[in-house]
């Protein structure tokens, strides 16, 4: 019985002994990353083509089984199996990594835009740390690669050798702990040279002794956020083993070749730019020196995007990029504009623990009314974050090269601002890292907003480009983003509880 497969595959991606056929997929744990590996383990298991969007709108097994019931199957050609870490060939990278490449040349080097950092409190047995540093180099080839031209295109090459964990004792000296994290966040990466990854072992002054944190440093090629948290959870599992082994091969699956046609719809005409307050004209060949504007947000709110986000059948970053479409519209006037974010695409390519940079750059195209309801708001935001997983193939600078918009000077094509979200890193037993990103000088977008996940709540953090906004404006519209937070969530009961829980996000 499909409904039956259906089920089996609901309780399998969310962890559960089993499931009822009204169970929502979203008020049991699910969120949109979880969601496309739903999709993919049906489409397996019935033959049946699943979105991402078909889980938003029919999130219970009863409720999704019977749309697939109507469906023909389709054959889905599997991508070739590759065991995980298997080097990777000496050809032409992907469109996203060329083009991060290009980036680079066209800077000439010297910028930490595309840096990936982040900052891991050590507790336990620190001296099995530097044997896990060059083992994660092992099971990741990523890490030990370097680009190399070849008629004007990049290619990866795989080095045979790891990058040793750097020792830093700074027992003594505390006070320079900032300065030489600074330090080695500026460092630039040489992407034909190498190494595109550093691991530095800060030791300083404790209550109880010494005291550790472990500073990781990557070049985006080859890193990417998530892949942060793929090597903290390596690392501790390395120390403790002393080694690894390969999990199982793993396939990934094409996707419908519609995925232009899509962003065409979506994107044609183009939005208008937004209207916001600047210093002065922006720059052809902008420096993108950033500052930052950091306010915490109200546990009442977390526990009120949470909850909106339940309703609407969706993972919290639905809710918080709703409040921030709702701020930027009170601050413009503008009713429909796009707003840009990230995907991670691992699910899709069947790379799920892969090291690397497998994520896409994605408009997100939005109509605020404000006389919708809260749930039907996220909910609509779901669904367009859904449709852009589903059309993740198409990679930004491919859009821009088919859709071909308007141009202006220093701004990038069809938004003006970039919603992140960095998540709080736990991990290990032997070993335990915990920890986050850490914020940068240089961006690469003139306005994102990062919410930031801590070990006891939630921050958001407005990067602005420093010659293009006042600190000020960026105080406004980080104030008014916590506003609508506020007042455009209903407010959810406090139980009592904790006051946040480490909930997953997109």
């Amino acid at each position: 019985m499909l409904t039956d497969r259906v089920r089996e595959q609901f309780a399998a991606v969310l962890g559960l002994p089993e499931v009822e056929p009204d169970t929502d997929f979203f008020l049991a744990g699910g969120q949109s990353l979880t969601a496309v590996r739903l999709c993919l383990a049906i489409e397996d298991a019935t033959g049946k083509p699943v979105s991402g969007r078909d889980v938003v709108e029919r999130p219970t097994p009863a409720a999704l089984a019977e749309l697939l019931a109507g469906r023909p199957a389709v054959d889905r050609e599997p991508v070739p199996d590759r065991e995980h870490g298997d080097p990777l060939p000496e050809e032409p990278v992907s469109a996203e990594v060329a083009w991060l490449w290009a980036e680079v040349q066209r800077r000439q080097g010297g910028t930490s835009a595309y840096t990936v950092p982040c900052l891991l409190r050590v507790r336990g047995a620190v001296d099995r740390l530097g044997l896990a540093v060059e083992l994660v180099q092992w099971k990741h080839p990523t890490l030990r690669s370097v680009f190399v031209e070849h008629r004007g295109v990049p290619r990866m090459l795989v080095r045979d050798r790891v990058q040793p964990m750097t020792v830093i004792d700074l027992r003594g000296r505390s006070a320079e702990v900032d300065d030489v994290v600074r330090a080695a966040l500026r460092e630039p990466f040489d992407l034909a040279v190498g190494p595109l990854f550093r691991a530095t072992l800060l030791i300083t002054d404790g209550d109880g002794g010494p005291e550790h944190a472990l500073l990781l440093v990557a070049d985006h090629c080859v890193c990417d956020g998530r892949g942060l948290e793929i090597i903290a959870a390596d690392l501790a599992a390395f120390a403790e083993s002393g080694a690894f082994s390969a999990p199982a091969p793993t396939v990934g699956r094409t996707r419908p070749a519609n995925a232009l046609a899509y962003w065409r719809r979506q994107l044609r005409p183009a939005p208008p730019p937004l209207s916001l307050p600047v210093l002065g004209p922006r720059a052809a060949d902008p420096r993108h020196v950033v500052g930052h504007v950091s306010l915490e947000i109200p546990a009442a709110s977390v526990r009120a995007v949470t909850e909106a986000a339940r309703r609407a059948h969706a993972g919290p970053f639905a809710a918080l990029l709703s409040g921030v479409a709702h701020a930027m519209a009170g601050a413009t006037g503008a009713t429909e504009f796009c707003l840009g974010t990230v995907v991670d695409r691992r699910p899709l390519l069947g790379l799920d623990e892969e090291v690397g940079f497998h994520v896409a750059t994605v408009p997100v195209r939005l109509a605020v009314d404000r006389r919708a309801t809260p749930a039907e708001t996220v909910g609509e935001v779901a669904g367009r974050l859904a449709d852009a997983i589903d059309n993740s193939d198409v990679t930004f600078g491919d859009l821009v090269a088919e859709l071909r918009p308007a141009r202006q000077p220093g701004r990038t094509p069809w938004f003006d601002a970039m919603v992140l979200f960095y998540p709080w890193i736990r991990t290990g037993d032997t070993v335990e890292l915990s920890g986050g990103a850490l914020l940068l000088d240089h961006g690469q977008f003139e306005l994102t907003f990062i919410f930031v996940e801590h070990e006891t709540g939630l921050r958001l953090v407005v990067q602005y480009d420093r010659d293009i906004y006042a600190r000020t404006t960026a105080e406004w519209l980080g104030a008014d983003v916590l506003d609508k937070l506020a007042e455009f969530l209903e407010p959810a009961e406090d139980t009592g509880a904790g006051l946040f829980g480490g909930f997953t996000f997109d």
